[in-house]
């Protein structure tokens, strides 16, 4: 029998019991790491506000690229030549301010 492992070694040995209290301090210790992750710098009076300006052509891009991309996603759950009558005859009702953002 010398040189045979006992029973107990096939085992890993039982871990502590946590008290209810050392499991509240690590949750609010927890909390407390996620939110300070997660806030954001907020702007202040001396920071200048990042603006974009983008041209008329690229915003003429977007709005392209954006009815190309609809159109694509829609392609997908229609037939063929589904919907290009009624386009025509709204197009311009699209191109109204209140459509447009």
């Amino acid at each position: 029998m010398i040189g045979q492992k006992t029973i107990n070694s096939f085992f890993s040995p039982v871990g502590t019991k946590r008290t209810l209290e050392a499991n509240k301090q690590d949750t609010k210790e927890k909390a407390e790491n996620n939110v300070s992750q997660v806030k954001k710098l907020k702007p202040t009076s001396d920071m200048p506000p990042t603006v974009t300006t983008l041209s008329p052509e690229q915003l003429d891009k977007i709005e392209k690229s954006k009815r190309v991309a609809l159109e694509r996603l829609a392609a997908h759950n229609a037939p063929d030549g589904f919907g290009e009558s009624w386009r025509k005859e709204l197009n311009a009702e699209f191109g109204k301010p209140y459509l447009k953002d």
